[in-house]
């Protein structure tokens, strides 16, 4: 048998990684422009850190309204040395932060992509690499992956993945440190901690007592609690609260009723979505996983395989998460379906990897036939690259479209208004802060209807009261663009508290609600 050339490994590592980089640019340059409305309420949090302003939405207000806070605080820091180095290179074309996020996205998903290989334990074989290659174009390509583009969820993924690679490696304090940023930028990785533990303990075949004087424990410990204690005392500090008021505003969705909730209904519509082809995939390669795990390894299989170990990590994840939402009772939006999907995703391209291996043994017996042998070893290869090849046009597709949201350009003709009008700033009330907020500016003050990010109005709404932003904050504009019954734009007095100024964007509110968004002011009340 001839020995495969000494430089094919590096080929092909070389090849894979230049896939990555060219993938993650693609990504980068179809996504700049692109951010759902909620993620700009994050970006303000950066923004306003970012200029002097502290961790908050509207100047002088500390309210914990955003979930990714962490997130916030990163880019700010990001975005401020790049300001520095793009003035230093002689370049006034700053990136925005929502240009900033959108590159975190692109090089998360990108982090997953190079932990791939890993899970492969560097195997020199081209199908193995093929199967990598398949799995890390969906990660760019795939729907799922960029229908929230710079929201905080791939960095939560990405550097989730991270600290699971590592715990499995048995680096447990870098493990532990990477998922305390995970935590900070999202509270669900919270749940990972006793997942990692678990099958540390498992991995370790220690008695619990052991384990749990065992060093590695204690390393992770120590690792997440060095971010996530001081985490928990500057937000205590900050905002008087260590967990953020947005649990608040969920419910009282849930209470309002104008949104599909977090239910398996839901859910599988959410993951049906994803495609027949990337299900069919998807399931083949979890029953793959199971067969190996139950036939051939059972319980042993936890810690003698990377591969099984990290995905049964992330199917409890998955399955954990699922049921902490449905526990929570809160509203579904996309982006807390995507970390399902990924935690899918995780086994189903494990359980490829051990096709592959299968088919690899398989072939080594058939010696009688190489042509057979190497067409046995290859096939999970051939079917998933057949699978690559039959989406072309819809790839090239992507790569060619850059990925434009009108929504989060639905205000501006009532922003541009409004900082004529009103120079020194002033206070607007309305049901979408995200984008007109982080537009306007920080001499702006925007009060959420809906009680995302403006303190006491969620729990008011929760007890009925769904005049409380209006009468509390008294803002004097008000924009009107979500046609919902309990809002102060459907009170049918509107017209007795507020003078019509105009309406903008009509060609994009038109078609939803049959005329623009449209802008009032709150009328001078008489003296006393």
């Amino acid at each position: 048998m001839n020995t495969p050339p000494r430089f094919t490994p590096f080929l092909l590592r070389s090849i894979y990684f230049f896939q990555i980089v060219f993938l993650g640019a693609a990504y980068y340059l179809r996504n700049k422009g692109y951010s759902v409305d909620d993620s700009f309420i994050t970006f303000r949090y950066a923004y306003h850190l970012k200029e002097g302003f502290g961790l908050v939405f509207n100047v002088g207000e500390n309210y914990y309204g955003t979930t990714a806070a962490g997130y916030a605080v990163v880019l700010a820091i990001v975005s401020s040395a790049l300001d520095v180095l793009f003035r230093l290179a002689g370049n006034a074309n700053l990136p925005t932060i929502q240009n900033v996020s959108v590159a975190f996205s692109a090089l998360s998903l990108g982090v997953i992509a190079a932990c791939l290989p890993f899970v492969f334990r560097a195997s020199k074989s081209a199908s193995h690499w093929i199967v990598c290659a398949v799995f890390a174009t969906y990660l760019f390509v795939g729907f799922p992956f960029n229908e929230v583009a710079g929201h905080e969820t791939y960095a939560f993924l990405g550097i989730a993945f991270l600290a699971t690679v590592l715990a499995e490696n048995r680096q447990a304090m870098l493990s532990g440190l990477i998922l305390g940023v995970a935590a900070a930028f999202r509270p669900d990785a919270v749940l990972l901690v006793p997942i990692l533990v678990l099958f540390g303990w498992i991995q370790s075949q220690l008695g619990w007592r052991a384990y749990l004087a065992n060093r590695n424990f204690w390393r992770f410990c120590i690792g997440f609690a060095l971010v996530v204690v001081p985490w928990l005392l500057y937000l205590w500090l900050h905002f008087g609260q260590p967990t953020p008021g947005t649990m608040d505003a969920k419910r009282a969705q849930v209470a309002l009723g104008s949104w599909p909730l977090y239910n398996p209904i839901n859910l599988l519509k959410y993951l049906a979505s994803s495609g027949f082809a990337v299900l069919s995939i998807m399931s083949i390669g979890l029953l793959a996983t199971f067969w190996l795990l139950i036939k051939h390894w059972g319980f042993a299989g936890l810690y003698k395989d990377r591969g099984i170990f990290i995905a049964l990590v992330w199917l409890l994840f998955g399955l954990g998460s699922v049921c902490a939402y449905f526990l929570f009772n809160v509203t579904f939006w996309n982006w807390y379906g995507v970390p399902v999907l990924f935690s899918l995703g995780v086994p189903c391209f494990v359980g490829w990897r051990i096709i592959s291996d299968k088919m690899s043994s398989t072939s080594a017996q058939l010696t009688h036939n190489k042509n057979y042998a190497a067409l046995v070893r290859i096939s999970p290869a051939i079917i998933l690259l057949g699978v690559l090849l039959s989406g072309y046009g819809k790839f090239s597709t992507w790569y060619s479209n850059p990925h434009i949201s009108s929504h989060i350009h639905a205000y501006e003709d009532i922003a541009r208004y409004l900082v004529r009008a009103e120079p020194a700033g002033t206070t607007i009330q309305m049901c979408e802060p995200g984008s007109f907020g982080f537009g306007l500016g920080p001499k702006f003050k925007v009060i959420d209807e809906l009680g995302l990010v403006t303190p006491a109005v969620a729990k008011a709404l929760l007890n009925g009261d769904y005049g409380f932003a209006t009468r509390t904050y008294k803002a004097k504009y008000l924009v009107c663009s979500c046609a919902l019954p309990y809002l102060e734009c459907a009170k049918s007095d509107l017209l007795e508290h507020y003078d019509f100024v105009g309406q903008g964007n009509v060609n994009f509110w038109g078609p939803k609600i049959g005329h623009g968004a449209r802008l009032f002011r709150r009328k001078l009340e008489a003296p006393n």
